[in-house]
């Protein structure tokens, strides 16, 4: 379960946040902005982690 909460974590963080960092950077928004959002959705797929570790 640890790992799937750990690979959860990384994939929100290294895919879905990274991609986030590009758009905010390229349509010039804060970077505030971009920690509540990319925040959640780390969040999110941390849950995704959870629930398919907890399945499996």
């Amino acid at each position: 379960m640890t790992t799937a909460l750990c690979r959860g974590a990384l994939v929100g963080f290294c895919f879905v946040a990274a991609s986030f960092g590009i758009n905010y950077l390229f349509a010039q928004r804060g970077a505030r902005l971009w920690l509540i959002d990319a925040g959640y959705h780390t969040l999110q797929f941390t849950l995704f982690g959870l629930v398919l570790g907890l399945w499996h």
